[in-house]
């Protein structure tokens, strides 16, 4: 089955001193994305006020549902311990949970990222689950069950 689903994303989503700008994707992609697959990435760079990009987050959700997102996002080394990482993490759940409805986040992190797996921690979220790659799984609630 095919379907197609439409949301309006927006261009930015600003506040805190950091900009989150849709990175755009060709049409020719979109139209080759396996819909049969169920899921969907969103892409966004982190810039500065200025317009300084800093980094990155995509976010990739099903399309049956959209209660659960998984978030991955890295901050150049250059920029990283400022609270941009926190601050575009924030913008991001903000706008999941708002905008279209999700309720839980994912965030995976490597067994042996130290620095990363505090990230999480300090952000709220829980270790959820270990799987076979060494990655951690960690869950947040960040939305509201209907």
């Amino acid at each position: 089955m095919c379907f197609l689903q439409v949301f309006r994303l927006p261009k930015r989503i600003e506040g805190q001193g950091v900009c989150l700008a849709a990175r755009p994707r060709p049409l020719w992609r979109l139209l080759l994305t396996p819909l049969s697959q169920g899921r969907f990435t969103l892409e966004f760079v982190i810039r500065l006020q200025g317009g300084e990009r800093v980094g990155q987050v995509e976010v990739r959700m099903d399309t049956q549902g959209l209660k659960q997102a998984e978030i991955g996002m890295e901050v150049d080394p250059a920029h990283r311990s400022q609270g941009l990482g926190r601050r575009a993490l924030q913008l991001i759940e903000s706008y999941l949970a708002d905008t279209l409805g999700v309720e839980t986040a994912t965030v995976r992190v490597r067994e042996d990222n130290s620095p990363s797996r505090a990230f999480a921690e300090q952000a709220g979220y829980r270790m959820a689950e270990h799987d076979p790659n060494g990655m951690i799984h960690f869950k947040k609630r960040i939305g509201n069950s209907t």
